[in-house]
């Protein structure tokens, strides 16, 4: 199926930590499991919404692109125990493998996995991308994209003492609200509430962060997916080529650095699910006339952004800047009723933004 056009449709809810009277929580269920299927419901909801809008396209020649935010998916405990995430795609796969989302590709925002090792736990931050209308679980149909770098955001920190009396040490500080720590690039500063307790995090092997093992190199080629599960993030995907990378990722240029082989197509396609980024000009990675779709949950911050690459690959500019950074949404669906008690697991029930369909430039190999 030759797409030429791509109608983006954003699922905009804020997926921090509350913070309730100075206090931060991570909302969710007690019940790992239970807390996976429930934001698969709300989840499932927000994609019914969006399918049902007049301002959807229809027909086969526009590939429609439904992306939620970072850390959608993530429990009260901070992160999941690993073995539990498949559940998401599981779940969700049985609603979008219907015929009638033949012609959709979903990025089921981001799934916090933790795993222990040496002593430390060991985050995957995974993007999840689904395509629509098949139970196929090839990489042409089913993938996952790691997060390379942990920010100082993602987390509740457990930061050092300060001379504020309230803070103890190694202890949840309420008092100095530090808005950012500066031990966050210390290996041993990187203490944080995850799985119930204070856990030194390190991030998924292959990482360039702190703390990674077996790092990977750089290089042309180096993020070309192959089976869909290496978590690499150029892939082909409904004949279309994209790049995904999430949020401190993109402001690191993970896909800058590793752009595609010589002979392998070019990025038609950049996605950034995030919390607490937007586009970054430098950090454009798709070909000349690519689109670049960002869909944040950053709390008060949170925002959809649709964009263009009007220069070439070697130098990127966006077509829509400050103070209009985006394409206009075309309409706005602000979700109501989504599922009894979804307030235990987001702080607001979010919105559907939907685009107007855009060109999708031309595939061409990179030289």
């Amino acid at each position: 199926m030759a797409y030429k056009d791509a109608q983006f449709i954003s699922y905009v809810i804020d997926t921090f930590p509350s913070d309730l009277s100075g206090v931060k929580t991570y909302l969710g269920n007690i019940n790992a499991e239970q807390d996976i299927r429930k934001r698969c419901q709300i989840m499932r909801h927000a994609i019914a919404q969006a399918t049902a809008h007049t301002d959807i396209v229809t027909n086969s020649n526009t590939l429609k692109i439904f992306m939620a935010p970072e850390f959608y998916f993530r429990g009260d405990k901070g992160a999941y125990p690993i073995e539990l995430v498949s559940l998401i795609m599981e779940d969700i796969r049985k609603m979008v493998s219907l015929k009638k989302y033949e012609h959709w590709i979903f990025v089921l925002g981001t799934a916090l996995g933790y795993l222990d090792s040496n002593g430390t736990k060991e985050i995957m931050n995974m993007a999840l991308v689904q395509k629509g209308g098949s139970q196929e679980l090839d990489a042409q149909h089913t993938l996952i994209v790691y997060k390379e770098y942990i920010s100082h955001i993602d987390f509740i920190k457990l930061l050092h003492k300060c001379s504020n009396p309230g803070c103890t040490g190694f202890a949840i500080c309420n008092t100095c609200h530090m808005p950012y720590d500066p031990q966050w690039h210390d290996p041993a500063g990187r203490h944080v509430l995850v799985a119930g307790t204070g856990s030194l995090v390190s991030p998924v092997q292959g990482s360039r962060d702190v703390l990674s093992g077996n790092m990977n190199s750089t290089g042309r080629g180096r993020e070309k997916t192959q089976s869909g599960l290496g978590g690499q993030g150029i892939f082909t995907m409904g004949g279309i080529t994209f790049g995904l990378e999430v949020c401190l990722d993109h402001a690191y240029k993970r896909l800058r650095d590793s752009p595609p082989a010589k002979g392998d197509n070019e990025i038609q396609i950049q996605l950034i699910p995030s919390a607490g980024m937007a586009i970054e000009q430098d950090a454009v990675a798709c070909k000349k006339k690519g689109l670049i779709f960002n869909v944040d949950g950053g709390g008060g911050g949170r925002h959809a952004h649709v964009n263009r690459n009007i220069g070439d690959y070697g130098h990127p500019y966006l077509e829509k800047r400050y103070p209009t950074p985006s394409y206009a949404r075309k309409s706005v669906i602000h979700l109501v009723n989504t599922v009894y008690d979804w307030n235990q697991y987001f702080q607001d029930q979010g919105c559907i933004e939907i685009f107007d369909p855009l060109a999708i430039p031309t595939a061409s190999k990179a030289t």
